[in-house]
């Protein structure tokens, strides 16, 4: 499937990527600013909506300008105290963990 973000109206509707995992077939969405919620993958995440993700800017770039709700998901565990940030970084409205 080409890169982007993804709306999956049926599951079965997948195919193995260049990984092996399984990822939609459908084409990727354009209008991605009309959407009201992501969900943003984190490796640690902040009580205040940091988050630390691949080091690669994706999210960030795409959410400078993204006005809906923003929700990361992860483990309890990936919670830490601090992550170093710079001002390109953007913040997690909110985040779903484990516990």
């Amino acid at each position: 499937a080409e890169w982007g973000f993804h709306q999956l109206s049926d599951p079965r509707r997948t195919s193995p990527g260049a990984y092996g995992i399984q990822e939609p077939s459908e084409a990727p969405i354009r209008a991605f600013f009309s959407l009201d919620v992501i969900i943003v993958p984190v490796r640690a995440f902040t009580r205040d909506g940091d988050r630390l993700g691949r080091g690669k800017g994706i999210y960030d770039r795409l959410l400078a300008e993204f006005q809906g709700t923003t929700i990361g998901v992860g483990f309890a565990c990936q919670c830490v105290d601090w992550i170093p940030t710079e001002a390109h970084d953007q913040k997690l409205n909110l985040v779903l963990t484990s516990s």
